[in-house]
């Protein structure tokens, strides 16, 4: 009943002084929830060939408000008023083709109604638009349309479509991947009734510097208050045009684009030009000058940057080595649980650098960092057991945090591994397993893995070389899921 009554209201005041009498009465008798009474006034106006209770009547036949229900009554009273233009009629149109409710279901024609409701700037019509640009139903799939539609509505509060826009930017694909704008209509969605959208910008903050999320607040409340047509920030653009710059090898219009940004304190900058200055990618290399924007940066929470100055600090590069102060920074990174970072606080416990040493501490951090996936820290958790350190000697273990690391292509694990297959520790003996890993090592640039393997093959006949070297491509041909017999 909120549906029809919502449409009656809006339909009242377009009705034509001549025919306002009748449609009044049955207005009246709808609103009473006299249906019968109200097809009854109205059904010689849409038999004249009025739109609007056109468009009514097909409701009650669709709903079974006053009649029996009926979809096909229902679609003949919705097209006569979808071929008049009317916008309304034609979302519910295609809706029906959609279902197959009163017709064969057909979703390019439920496109072709769609699209015309949605060219006169139906929002519900937009975000149905967008959703068949994106499934692919009778249209090839196509993201970037989807999205233009989407936004389409998304900047008419249409709280569905706004979630749809948030969870582009967030994954990206068809726009930029940016957190920002993500959790901007994330916020957005919210406001308009969307409890989803607020879960969905709930887990993406946890990912967000605190700089980034009051970015996101204040840029949602400029979109609402300006009636969305301020629904981004020129600042975001410029920093996607460094982007996109850098990304082709421009690194020189990356700069110009970033440098402002990065003075006006955007954290993002900083922490790109800190690393343009690591690598000399279009300026001069410059330690200190990384640091400085690396400093700048960390100081606003960005995790990388807090460790890469650890890392400066560690190795004394750009500034005096300082074990303490690399400690701190790292720790920073940490909490926000950058594997980079705990896997190096593994590695000062471990040697004892800054901190007394402590290879059950050691092991603490290069586990966090290695249930992360970080793979270096895999292979130096397998080295704590390998060698026994701050826990019982386990070859086994160590063959399984190598095996992970490995299986990441990391040389050096994948070198270890062919070891361990010779030697026997932690597995079966087996040349073939262990050519198999020397030869992926060497592949990845390992130079002992090069001579292990070349040693190793003077001890295999040569059909067993010829099967080991077929397993070693079928491993690396399969990323790794096929490394064996």
């Amino acid at each position: 009943m909120k549906h029809i009554s919502i449409t009656l209201a809006l339909l009242m005041m377009l009705c034509s002084p001549v025919a306002a009498q009748d449609f009044d009465k049955g207005l009246a008798a709808a609103k009473a929830g006299d249906f019968e009474s109200a097809i009854k006034q109205w059904r010689p106006l849409a038999e004249a060939g009025d739109y609007q209770t056109q468009f009514l009547i097909g409701i009650f036949y669709s709903e079974g408000k006053g009649v029996e229900q009926n979809y096909i009554e229902a679609v003949k009273w919705y097209l006569a008023s979808s071929n008049q233009g009317f916008h309304e009629a034609q979302h519910n149109l295609a809706n029906m083709y959609f279902d197959g409710r009163g017709v064969t279901q057909d979703y390019k024609e439920a496109l072709k109604w769609w699209r015309l409701a949605a060219e006169q700037g139906l929002a519900k019509a937009q975000y149905s638009l967008g959703a068949m640009y994106f499934k692919g139903q009778g249209v090839p799939k196509n993201d970037e349309k989807s999205f233009d539609w989407y936004l389409k509505a998304a900047k008419q509060s249409h709280a569905e479509a706004q979630l749809q826009v948030g969870l582009a930017y967030g994954v990206g694909g068809s726009v930029e991947q940016n957190a920002v704008l993500a959790h901007m209509w994330f916020n957005i969605a919210f406001m308009n009734g969307s409890n989803e959208a607020a879960e969905w910008r709930d887990n993406l903050a946890k990912k967000m510097l605190p700089a980034e999320i009051r970015k996101a607040i204040s840029m949602a409340n400029k979109c609402i208050s300006s009636d969305y047509k301020k629904c981004g920030h020129p600042l975001i653009q410029k920093f996607n045009k460094g982007l996109a710059a850098a990304q082709s090898g421009d690194f020189a219009t990356a700069f110009k684009e970033w440098l402002p940004l990065a003075e006006a304190g955007d954290v993002n900058a900083q922490f790109r030009l800190g690393i343009m200055y690591d690598n000399g990618d279009g300026v001069t290399q410059n330690y200190k000058e990384a640091v400085k924007w690396h400093k700048l940066a960390a100081e606003q929470g960005h995790p990388y940057s807090q460790f890469n100055m650890g890392l400066r600090y560690e190795i004394g590069q750009g500034v005096t080595q300082d074990y303490q102060e690399a400690i701190k920074w790292y720790k920073l990174a940490a909490e926000q649980r950058d594997p980079r970072a705990e896997n190096a606080l593994g590695g000062l416990y471990k040697h004892g650098h800054g901190v007394s040493q402590d290879y059950e501490e050691a092991i603490r951090w290069y586990k966090l960092s290695s249930e992360q996936g970080f793979s270096r820290a895999q292979h130096n958790l397998a080295l704590m057991y390998y060698g026994g350190l701050g826990v019982t000697q386990d070859y086994q273990e160590a063959v399984k945090w190598y095996k992970l690391a490995a299986k990441q292509g990391y040389p050096k694990a994948q070198e270890t591994l062919g070891v361990l297959y010779v030697r026997a520790e932690g597995v079966t003996q087996d040349y073939a397993l262990a050519y198999l890993w020397f030869s992926i090592g060497a592949e990845n640039g390992s130079q002992k893995s090069l001579q292990y393997r070349d040693m190793i093959a003077k001890e295999m006949t040569p059909a067993a070389v010829i099967k080991a070297q077929a397993m070693a491509r079928k491993c690396m041909e399969s990323n790794y899921e096929d490394c064996g017999y």
